[in-house]
């Protein structure tokens, strides 16, 4: 791990917050391109190992951490990471907690209002408002046609990378 420069946790308990595979390999692009080094991470049940699977199969040289059930391990491994990019999950506030950098990457306003109001301005990147309200706010998956994971760029979250942690 030490000769990569972040870890991009791309899986999180509710697929409504999770950024698109798409999404999350146009940054690696942008990323690897700019000279960043990144060591992907997920979590360890079905639905997480697809995704990973998934960003593989589209970009087969990127480094992946190994998925470990061992949360010492895990946090130790994050403990070493330079920057932490995540979505609003386990492996941010961990980071956070850490004293890390990182960068939060969430659709549900709310979530950053109510239950992570320890974030900066500049370590989130928030979706556009949401549209699932009411009822279908509970749903684990966007009911909305277009879901607001999906309108954060990979270019936005470059762009705050670079301003959060510049490569000399």
């Amino acid at each position: 791990f030490p000769s990569h420069d972040m870890a991009c946790h791309i899986g999180t308990s509710q697929p409504k917050k999770e950024w698109p595979i798409s999404h999350w390999l146009a940054f690696y692009n942008l990323a690897k391109n700019a000279g960043y080094k990144i060591a992907f991470t997920s979590g360890i049940n079905d639905r997480e190992r697809a995704l990973m699977l998934a960003l593989k199969k589209e970009a087969p040289d990127l480094f992946e951490l190994p998925p470990s059930k061992n949360l010492d391990l895990f946090i130790a491994l994050l403990n070493q990471a330079k920057v932490v990019i995540s979505g609003d999950t386990g492996p941010l506030h961990f980071a956070a907690g850490l004293g890390k950098k990182i960068i939060g990457l969430f659709a549900v306003h709310d979530g950053v209002e109510h239950y992570a109001p320890i974030y900066k301005k500049n370590e989130v990147i928030l979706g556009t408002p949401c549209t699932c309200v009411g009822e279908k706010i509970h749903f684990a998956t966007c009911q909305s046609n277009s879901p607001c994971m999906h309108s954060i760029s990979a270019k936005q979250v470059f762009e705050l990378l670079q301003e959060r942690y510049p490569l000399k």
